[in-house]
Protein backbone atom coordinates (compact mmCIF):
# COMPACT_ATOMS: atom_id res chain seq x y z
CA UNK A 1 0.00 0.00 0.00
CA UNK A 2 1.06 3.21 -1.15
CA UNK A 3 -1.19 5.98 -0.58
CA UNK A 4 -4.50 6.04 1.94
CA UNK A 5 -7.43 8.28 2.40
CA UNK A 6 -8.38 8.54 6.00
CA UNK A 7 -12.16 9.79 6.73
CA UNK A 8 -11.64 11.95 9.58
CA UNK A 9 -13.43 11.72 12.85
CA UNK A 10 -15.26 14.21 13.87
CA UNK A 11 -13.43 17.13 16.00
CA UNK A 12 -12.82 16.36 19.56
CA UNK A 13 -13.42 13.03 19.19
CA UNK A 14 -10.88 9.71 19.25
CA UNK A 15 -8.76 10.04 15.69
CA UNK A 16 -9.49 5.67 15.41
CA UNK A 17 -9.48 5.74 11.36
CA UNK A 18 -6.01 8.14 11.87
CA UNK A 19 -4.61 6.00 14.45
CA UNK A 20 -5.57 2.87 12.36
CA UNK A 21 -3.77 4.26 9.33
CA UNK A 22 -0.70 5.46 10.90
CA UNK A 23 -0.49 1.34 12.23
CA UNK A 24 -1.09 -0.15 8.85
CA UNK A 25 1.51 2.29 6.85
CA UNK A 26 4.39 1.93 9.03
CA UNK A 27 5.78 -1.13 7.41
CA UNK A 28 5.18 0.09 3.61
CA UNK A 29 5.40 3.93 4.49
CA UNK A 30 2.77 4.93 2.59
CA UNK A 31 1.28 8.54 1.95
CA UNK A 32 -1.72 9.43 4.38
CA UNK A 33 -4.11 11.92 2.96
CA UNK A 34 -6.64 13.27 5.52
CA UNK A 35 -10.31 14.46 4.24
CA UNK A 36 -11.66 16.69 6.62
CA UNK A 37 -15.61 16.58 6.27
CA UNK A 38 -17.52 19.25 7.24
CA UNK A 39 -21.23 20.58 6.61
CA UNK A 40 -23.66 22.81 7.79
CA UNK A 41 -27.30 23.97 7.19
CA UNK A 42 -26.60 27.99 6.70
CA UNK A 43 -30.40 28.21 5.28
CA UNK A 44 -30.99 30.14 8.93
CA UNK A 45 -28.23 33.17 7.66
CA UNK A 46 -29.37 33.06 4.39
CA UNK A 47 -32.65 34.32 5.23
CA UNK A 48 -31.39 36.27 8.28
CA UNK A 49 -32.07 40.24 8.35
CA UNK A 50 -28.06 40.34 8.88
CA UNK A 51 -25.79 40.85 5.59
CA UNK A 52 -24.20 37.71 6.15
CA UNK A 53 -21.81 36.19 3.56
CA UNK A 54 -22.28 32.11 3.58
CA UNK A 55 -19.35 31.63 1.26
CA UNK A 56 -17.15 33.46 4.24
CA UNK A 57 -18.73 31.51 6.79
CA UNK A 58 -17.91 28.11 5.23
CA UNK A 59 -14.38 28.74 4.75
CA UNK A 60 -14.08 30.16 8.18
CA UNK A 61 -15.66 26.64 9.33
CA UNK A 62 -13.10 24.80 6.91
CA UNK A 63 -10.14 27.02 8.38
CA UNK A 64 -11.03 26.28 11.76
CA UNK A 65 -11.07 22.23 11.28
CA UNK A 66 -7.97 22.58 9.47
CA UNK A 67 -6.43 24.32 12.50
CA UNK A 68 -7.66 21.81 14.62
CA UNK A 69 -5.92 19.37 12.54
CA UNK A 70 -2.87 21.12 12.06
CA UNK A 71 -2.77 21.16 16.42
CA UNK A 72 -3.48 17.73 16.14
CA UNK A 73 -0.27 16.49 14.19
CA UNK A 74 1.70 19.21 16.35
CA UNK A 75 0.51 17.44 19.62
CA UNK A 76 0.92 13.92 17.80
CA UNK A 77 4.04 14.08 15.28
CA UNK A 78 3.58 11.28 13.16
CA UNK A 79 6.47 9.36 11.53
CA UNK A 80 5.16 9.40 8.01
CA UNK A 81 4.16 11.78 5.60
CA UNK A 82 0.72 13.62 6.23
CA UNK A 83 -1.38 15.70 4.15
CA UNK A 84 -5.18 17.09 4.78
CA UNK A 85 -7.52 18.99 3.88
CA UNK A 86 -11.04 20.20 4.88
CA UNK A 87 -13.66 19.34 2.47
CA UNK A 88 -17.23 21.13 2.30
CA UNK A 89 -19.81 18.49 1.35
CA UNK A 90 -23.44 17.48 2.94
CA UNK A 91 -22.89 13.58 0.94
CA UNK A 92 -19.59 11.93 2.36
CA UNK A 93 -19.55 9.20 -0.53
CA UNK A 94 -20.39 11.53 -3.21
CA UNK A 95 -17.07 13.80 -2.39
CA UNK A 96 -15.34 10.61 -1.73
CA UNK A 97 -15.80 8.60 -5.05
CA UNK A 98 -15.54 12.19 -7.12
CA UNK A 99 -11.90 12.30 -5.25
CA UNK A 100 -11.03 8.70 -6.06
CA UNK A 101 -11.16 9.70 -9.43
CA UNK A 102 -8.37 11.85 -9.70
CA UNK A 103 -6.57 10.33 -7.05
CA UNK A 104 -5.62 6.88 -7.04
CA UNK A 105 -5.43 5.65 -3.28
CA UNK A 106 -4.98 1.47 -2.15
CA UNK A 107 -6.92 1.63 0.70
CA UNK A 108 -10.20 3.82 2.05
CA UNK A 109 -9.56 3.88 6.01
CA UNK A 110 -13.21 5.47 7.79
CA UNK A 111 -14.25 4.44 11.41
CA UNK A 112 -17.72 2.70 10.60
CA UNK A 113 -21.30 3.65 11.81
CA UNK A 114 -23.02 0.35 10.88
CA UNK A 115 -26.50 0.48 11.37
CA UNK A 116 -28.78 0.43 8.33
CA UNK A 117 -32.79 1.27 7.95
CA UNK A 118 -34.79 -0.32 5.10
CA UNK A 119 -34.76 3.05 2.96
CA UNK A 120 -32.29 4.64 4.41
CA UNK A 121 -28.50 4.40 2.94
CA UNK A 122 -25.83 6.02 4.99
CA UNK A 123 -22.45 6.72 3.91
CA UNK A 124 -21.27 3.94 5.15
CA UNK A 125 -23.19 1.62 2.67
CA UNK A 126 -22.93 3.95 -0.53
CA UNK A 127 -19.05 3.75 0.02
CA UNK A 128 -19.12 -0.43 0.37
CA UNK A 129 -21.20 -0.53 -2.46
CA UNK A 130 -19.93 2.10 -4.70
CA UNK A 131 -16.43 3.36 -3.45
CA UNK A 132 -13.19 2.74 -6.20
CA UNK A 133 -10.94 1.14 -3.57
CA UNK A 134 -11.51 -1.77 -0.57
CA UNK A 135 -13.10 0.21 2.39
CA UNK A 136 -10.98 -0.19 5.99
CA UNK A 137 -13.85 0.27 8.51
CA UNK A 138 -12.73 0.53 12.06
CA UNK A 139 -14.78 -0.78 14.91
CA UNK A 140 -15.92 2.26 16.79
CA UNK A 141 -16.09 0.34 19.80
CA UNK A 142 -12.36 -1.22 21.43
CA UNK A 143 -12.54 -4.95 22.01
CA UNK A 144 -10.04 -7.01 23.20
CA UNK A 145 -8.43 -9.03 19.96
CA UNK A 146 -5.51 -11.48 18.93
CA UNK A 147 -3.48 -10.84 15.73
CA UNK A 148 -5.41 -12.39 13.66
CA UNK A 149 -6.94 -11.61 10.00
CA UNK A 150 -9.44 -13.74 8.96
CA UNK A 151 -10.74 -13.88 4.99
CA UNK A 152 -14.17 -15.26 4.32
CA UNK A 153 -14.21 -17.33 1.15
CA UNK A 154 -17.40 -18.39 -1.05
CA UNK A 155 -15.55 -21.39 -3.25
CA UNK A 156 -18.22 -23.73 -4.34
CA UNK A 157 -19.34 -21.36 -6.93
CA UNK A 158 -19.25 -21.68 -11.12
CA UNK A 159 -18.38 -17.71 -11.59
CA UNK A 160 -15.32 -16.26 -12.72
CA UNK A 161 -16.19 -13.14 -10.87
CA UNK A 162 -16.23 -14.98 -7.29
CA UNK A 163 -13.16 -17.09 -8.24
CA UNK A 164 -11.18 -13.56 -8.85
CA UNK A 165 -12.79 -11.73 -6.02
CA UNK A 166 -11.43 -15.23 -3.44
CA UNK A 167 -8.32 -14.44 -4.69
CA UNK A 168 -8.42 -10.78 -4.25
CA UNK A 169 -9.56 -11.66 -0.84
CA UNK A 170 -6.57 -13.76 -0.09
CA UNK A 171 -4.24 -11.35 -1.52
CA UNK A 172 -5.68 -8.13 0.42
CA UNK A 173 -5.90 -10.80 3.82
CA UNK A 174 -2.01 -11.99 2.96
CA UNK A 175 -0.85 -8.05 2.88
CA UNK A 176 -2.82 -7.43 5.69
CA UNK A 177 -1.61 -9.89 8.07
CA UNK A 178 2.15 -9.25 6.94
CA UNK A 179 1.80 -5.56 7.54
CA UNK A 180 -0.12 -5.92 11.04
CA UNK A 181 2.03 -9.34 11.97
CA UNK A 182 -1.01 -11.20 12.21
CA UNK A 183 -1.91 -14.94 11.82
CA UNK A 184 -4.17 -15.09 8.29
CA UNK A 185 -7.15 -17.69 8.74
CA UNK A 186 -9.36 -18.23 6.41
CA UNK A 187 -13.27 -19.82 6.04
CA UNK A 188 -15.91 -21.15 4.12
CA UNK A 189 -19.88 -21.80 5.00
CA UNK A 190 -21.24 -24.70 3.60
CA UNK A 191 -24.61 -23.12 3.22
CA UNK A 192 -27.82 -25.56 3.46
CA UNK A 193 -31.04 -24.21 2.72
CA UNK A 194 -33.88 -24.42 5.54
CA UNK A 195 -36.27 -25.97 3.51
CA UNK A 196 -34.34 -29.16 2.91
CA UNK A 197 -33.19 -29.29 6.39
CA UNK A 198 -36.74 -29.52 7.23
CA UNK A 199 -37.92 -31.71 4.91
CA UNK A 200 -34.87 -34.55 5.53
CA UNK A 201 -33.84 -34.30 2.04
CA UNK A 202 -30.58 -35.25 2.64
CA UNK A 203 -27.93 -37.01 4.74
CA UNK A 204 -26.68 -33.25 6.17
CA UNK A 205 -23.53 -34.43 8.45
CA UNK A 206 -22.49 -36.59 4.87
CA UNK A 207 -23.42 -34.06 2.78
CA UNK A 208 -21.37 -31.57 4.99
CA UNK A 209 -18.53 -33.63 4.76
CA UNK A 210 -18.28 -34.08 1.37
CA UNK A 211 -18.44 -30.39 0.66
CA UNK A 212 -15.89 -29.45 3.13
CA UNK A 213 -13.40 -32.03 1.25
CA UNK A 214 -14.40 -30.46 -2.05
CA UNK A 215 -13.39 -27.21 -0.31
CA UNK A 216 -10.62 -27.94 1.18
CA UNK A 217 -9.19 -29.68 -2.08
CA UNK A 218 -9.87 -26.16 -4.25
CA UNK A 219 -8.03 -24.33 -1.66
CA UNK A 220 -5.05 -26.71 -0.92
CA UNK A 221 -3.59 -24.45 -4.37
CA UNK A 222 -4.07 -20.77 -2.53
CA UNK A 223 -3.57 -22.52 1.19
CA UNK A 224 0.34 -23.35 0.02
CA UNK A 225 0.64 -19.93 -1.91
CA UNK A 226 -0.04 -17.98 0.92
CA UNK A 227 1.58 -20.02 4.07
CA UNK A 228 -1.87 -21.27 5.31
CA UNK A 229 -2.06 -24.41 7.29
CA UNK A 230 -5.28 -26.69 7.28
CA UNK A 231 -5.88 -25.98 10.78
CA UNK A 232 -6.52 -21.97 9.94
CA UNK A 233 -8.82 -23.01 7.11
CA UNK A 234 -11.95 -23.28 8.79
CA UNK A 235 -15.40 -25.13 7.05
CA UNK A 236 -18.33 -24.82 9.05
CA UNK A 237 -22.02 -25.40 8.23
CA UNK A 238 -24.67 -23.01 8.70
CA UNK A 239 -25.47 -19.37 7.49
CA UNK A 240 -22.72 -17.70 5.91
CA UNK A 241 -22.55 -14.35 7.92
CA UNK A 242 -23.44 -16.10 11.39
CA UNK A 243 -20.39 -19.01 10.78
CA UNK A 244 -18.41 -15.88 10.12
CA UNK A 245 -18.93 -13.61 12.74
CA UNK A 246 -18.99 -16.42 15.39
CA UNK A 247 -15.40 -17.76 14.02
CA UNK A 248 -14.04 -14.24 14.18
CA UNK A 249 -15.64 -13.58 18.05
CA UNK A 250 -14.29 -17.28 19.14
CA UNK A 251 -10.53 -15.94 17.35
CA UNK A 252 -10.75 -12.70 18.31
CA UNK A 253 -9.89 -11.52 15.20
CA UNK A 254 -8.72 -8.11 14.55
CA UNK A 255 -9.85 -7.62 11.61
CA UNK A 256 -12.57 -9.46 8.89
CA UNK A 257 -11.82 -9.45 5.41
CA UNK A 258 -14.67 -10.07 2.87
CA UNK A 259 -16.02 -9.51 -0.08
CA UNK A 260 -19.13 -7.56 -1.51
CA UNK A 261 -20.87 -7.78 -5.19
CA UNK A 262 -22.22 -4.94 -4.50
CA UNK A 263 -25.87 -5.38 -5.28
CA UNK A 264 -28.17 -1.99 -5.54
CA UNK A 265 -31.54 -1.40 -5.19
CA UNK A 266 -34.66 -2.61 -3.59
CA UNK A 267 -33.55 -6.16 -4.03
CA UNK A 268 -30.22 -5.68 -2.77
CA UNK A 269 -32.18 -3.03 0.83
CA UNK A 270 -34.92 -6.00 0.85
CA UNK A 271 -32.50 -9.41 0.35
CA UNK A 272 -29.39 -8.13 1.64
CA UNK A 273 -26.30 -9.99 0.99
CA UNK A 274 -23.52 -11.78 3.03
CA UNK A 275 -21.38 -8.62 3.20
CA UNK A 276 -24.11 -6.75 4.40
CA UNK A 277 -25.35 -9.60 7.07
CA UNK A 278 -21.31 -9.64 8.62
CA UNK A 279 -21.04 -5.67 8.93
CA UNK A 280 -24.18 -5.66 11.02
CA UNK A 281 -23.34 -8.38 13.47
CA UNK A 282 -19.47 -7.56 13.40
CA UNK A 283 -17.13 -6.98 16.42
CA UNK A 284 -14.04 -6.37 14.74
CA UNK A 285 -12.28 -4.32 12.13
CA UNK A 286 -13.79 -5.23 8.55
CA UNK A 287 -12.14 -4.80 4.99
CA UNK A 288 -14.63 -4.86 2.48
CA UNK A 289 -13.84 -5.30 -1.33
CA UNK A 290 -15.20 -5.42 -4.40
CA UNK A 291 -14.08 -7.44 -7.22
CA UNK A 292 -11.91 -5.75 -10.07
Amino acid sequence: MKQLLVIADPLGFEQRAFERALSLAKMTSARIHVAILCHESLAMLEHSDFAVDTAVVKQDLLAIREQWWQRYLDKNPPPLEVTYEAVWDKYLHHWVIEHCRERHYDLIIKTGHRSEQLFYTPSDWQLFRKAPAPIYSVNPTVYKHNKVILVALDLIHKQEQKHRLNKQLLEQGFQLAVQSDAALHCCYAIKIPTLIKDMDLIDIPSHTKNMEKQARELCQQWLDDYDIDQQSFHVQEGKPWQVINTLANKLKAQCIVIGSMGRKGVPGKLIGNTAEKVIHHARTDLLVIKPD
